[in-house]
């Protein structure tokens, strides 16, 4: 079971080689379109596919950018085993839905997926919130290393993360296709509905004796989650042992005026 490999350690994660040369990928597909205008018999139709979607994967690429910036990035848990020890738990997790997904990706395999993993333990808030950039970054990983596969003079600029096995074992031509089929369906998932589905904090939140929490909007919600994420790492506490202490401070003040919702243990 992929959870029974993905034990992590104290510490910052190291960057994922994709991630580190994502200012890279502009200059490569700049590279790849010239390629494509007289591609390799081989690489015939995997060019064909990445002139056709040269703006999905550019568009992957800028959100990457946009929702994982470093300050995030370094919030991530990390891997203690020796062949990925320091990656960011949460993209080899990408790579394992992936593989397992067959490249084919909805919200309901998504949350399939990540309810199994989170049997042996939750993930974090920003696991949950980074999980749709690092199925972005894993797909562009897969992607270039496979078109430069069939291109050869097209080096890609980064080597692939251990961990990462589906263009291994995969046709470099249909990879490439479903590398860009799964940019496109991970563009069209509601993340938020995702986030509410699969997060614990959230899960223990919602019993909120009060009623108050369930009946709050997605966005005050997610201020009550951001004051859960701030008082673990501050107290060097598990994110859901907290919410769990709100809940039952909650519970021991049922009736009282302004204390008995999870909020008032949360927020000042």
């Amino acid at each position: 079971m992929l959870r029974a490999h993905h034990g992590v350690c104290p510490g910052r994660p190291r960057a994922a080689p994709v991630w580190a040369e994502l200012d890279a990928l502009s200059g490569w597909l700049d590279r790849a379109r010239r390629c494509c205008a007289d591609p390799p018999p081989d690489a015939t139709k995997a060019a064909e596919w990445l002139l056709d979607n040269d703006y999905h994967v550019r568009r992957a690429v800028r959100q990457v950018r946009e929702d994982m910036p470093p300050a995030f990035y370094r919030r991530l848990p990390c891997l203690a085993a020796p062949e990925c020890k320091g990656m960011p738990r949460v993209f080899l997790l990408a790579h394992g839905m992936l593989e397992a997904a067959h490249m084919q990706l909805s919200l309901a395999d998504a949350v399939r997926f990540v309810d199994a993993y989170q049997e042996g333990a939750p993930l974090t808030v920003a696991e949950l919130w980074a999980f749709p950039a690092m199925l972005r970054l894993a797909c562009l990983e897969i992607l270039v290393t496979a078109f430069s596969e069939l291109v050869p003079e097209l080096e890609a600029p980064f080597e692939p993360a251990a961990g990462s096995a589906y263009r291994e074992t995969h046709d470099p031509t249909e990879t490439v296709s479903r590398a860009i089929s799964t940019l496109m369906a991970v563009a069209n998932i509601p993340w938020k509905d995702f986030f509410d589905r699969v997060s614990r904090v959230e899960a223990i939140l919602r019993d909120d004796p009060a009623g108050v929490y369930p009946a709050m909007d997605f966005d005050t919600r997610d201020r009550y989650r951001k004051a859960v994420e701030e008082i673990a790492l501050g107290a060097g506490r598990l994110e859901w042992d907290v919410a769990a202490e709100a809940l039952k401070l909650a519970r021991a003040h049922t009736g009282a005026p302004r204390r008995g919702h999870v909020g008032c243990w949360l927020v000042a």
